[in-house]
């Protein structure tokens, strides 16, 4: 049995894919019969907001759904700046060394740490050398290659030259890397071979049942339901398409840093059947789903290594894929045939797909929602995937 502290900026009740795999990981590792306590942030995320059972909070600890999970006050930022979010990061670093000491007196054999952000792996290091523990290290991006893939600096500036300094001495201190991506995985194991496994994102596909009786109405439902970031574009999506002139309707549902521009975007330009619609629950994710024909998945650029979690969701759905993404993802889509897709920024081409799949009957949107489903199941069932990873933690970092 190993003793395993996972370090984390996020955890639920936060909604996104990196607390709902970190959850399920720590309930797979704790079924197994280690004993798993987290650090993470007081949940904020993504308004930016603490959220209103923890105000007034600074340092608590909780059991959360069977998890012994000890919550960190950080500054909540709904800013995509520079300042804030260096701001948020450190601020949640400052706070875990205030329970440090509970750390060490944990005993951990295993500090588990989320990559990114660029803050919370300091401490788990830290943590990981005084204990004598082993290190792991869950990548889920690579931000030495996504910063300059968004543009946010060239791949030569000095951001971008520290980012990837602090990269590969993360991946030299770990002894292994857990990768979210084919892309990720063939990276890290050019470099650091033995430390690399894939350890996909996936999805409950218990909790996201697929979609009966697939019936097309007179328009194509679009839905896109996530975190409106940076890497997504939504905000560039409502302005290049419009698609109340291809038979078709978008419907939103999110909460981000593009959230008010969007709005802001919407009001005057209302004539475009795009839907912007308050954020859901993880819980309600598979419902609303469900009651549209197509998800969309967009990137703004082709991220190197990443690979859209909200993929997994709309295919255990049963939904067919408007992939406007990245050749990850594409190549799955375009593979098994689930879905049609466009590279970032191509508009003309995302627009051809739209209306082709407005044209599609409700046959072949089942045929296409089968396939995803069946993949889903096979490949990305997320506890399927915890577990196995479980049961093989003592063989990667024993002997």
């Amino acid at each position: 049995m190993e003793r395993i502290i996972l370090y984390t900026n996020t955890f639920p009740p936060e909604f996104g894919a990196a607390p709902s795999r970190l959850f399920d990981m720590a309930k797979a590792l704790q079924n197994e019969g280690h004993e798993v306590l987290v650090f993470t942030s007081i949940p904020n995320y993504p308004k930016g907001k603490i959220h209103p059972d923890y105000k007034e909070k600074f340092i608590c600890t909780e059991d959360f759904e069977g998890i012994r999970v000890i919550r960190h006050w950080q500054f909540p930022s709904h800013s995509n700046r520079f300042s804030s979010r260096f701001a948020t990061m450190f601020s949640l670093l400052l706070s875990m060394f205030f329970t440090f000491g509970k750390a060490i007196s944990f005993k951990p054999t295993v500090v588990l740490f989320q990559y990114p952000p660029v803050a919370v792996p300091l401490v788990a290091n830290f943590c990981a050398w005084i204990s004598k523990s082993k290190l792991i290290m869950n990548a889920s991006d690579l931000w030495s290659f996504a910063l300059a893939d968004l543009e946010v600096s060239n791949k030569k500036s000095i951001l971008s030259t520290l980012v990837g300094a602090y990269e590969k001495w993360l991946f030299k201190k770990s002894d292994l890397i857990l990768a979210q991506s084919e892309e990720s995985l063939d990276f890290l194991k050019a470099g650091f071979a033995a430390k690399a496994q894939l350890y996909r994102t996936g999805v409950d596909c218990e909790l996201f049942e697929q979609k009966e009786n697939y019936q097309v109405g007179e328009k194509l439902k679009i839905v896109y339901v996530g975190v409106l970031g940076m890497a997504h574009g939504l905000l560039e999506v409502c302005k290049q398409i419009n698609f109340a002139s291809l038979n078709s309707e978008l419907h939103i549902f999110g909460d981000g840093f593009e959230q008010i521009e969007i709005q802001k975007y919407l009001s005057t330009n209302s004539n475009r059947d795009i839907f912007l619609h308050s954020s859901v629950k993880h819980s309600e994710v598979p419902t609303i789903l469900a009651q549209h024909d197509v998800a969309l998945i967009p990137q703004k650029a082709n991220i190197y290594g990443t690979f859209p979690a909200k993929t997994y969701e709309a295919m255990a759905v049963g939904l067919p894929i408007l992939f406007h993404g990245g050749e990850a993802g594409a190549k799955l889509i375009s593979s098994q045939n689930i879905g049609l897709i466009s590279k970032p920024m191509d508009w003309s081409q995302l627009r051809l797909n739209i209306l082709e799949m407005s044209q599609f009957n409700s046959e072949q949107m089942q045929e296409m929602g089968n396939k995803s489903r069946e993949i889903a199941e096979n490949l990305f069932d997320r506890r399927r995937i915890a577990t196995d990873f479980a049961s093989l933690l003592s063989e990667n970092l024993t002997g």
